[in-house]
């Protein structure tokens, strides 16, 4: 099967794959995974995205880190998010 992207769509998955140690093949499989499994069934559960959300986050959590380490991580990306929101509006 063949699929065609553009530089840049080539680019970002060739990124992702290498931090995820992944190959873009294995990603774009695990990417259709996501599509399908979302849009594929006729119910859509309320919490069927939270639940998603909350899969991938322990999907991308590495296995020995602490709560606390998980909460630090969080915490640090709230504030980096504050931080570019609050220099886009020039404060």
């Amino acid at each position: 099967t063949s699929i065609e992207l553009d530089v840049d769509q080539w680019r970002t998955l060739e990124t992702l794959a290498a931090a995820e140690g992944q190959t873009v093949p294995t990603l774009v499989r695990r990417a259709v995974d996501v599509f399908i499994d979302r849009f594929a069934s006729d119910r859509v559960s309320p919490m069927g995205g939270l639940a998603d959300l909350a899969a991938e986050i322990q999907r991308r959590v590495p296995p020995d880190w602490t709560p606390d380490e998980i909460e630090a991580d969080i915490t640090l990306a709230r504030e980096e998010v504050r931080q570019a929101r609050r220099a886009a509006r020039g404060g």
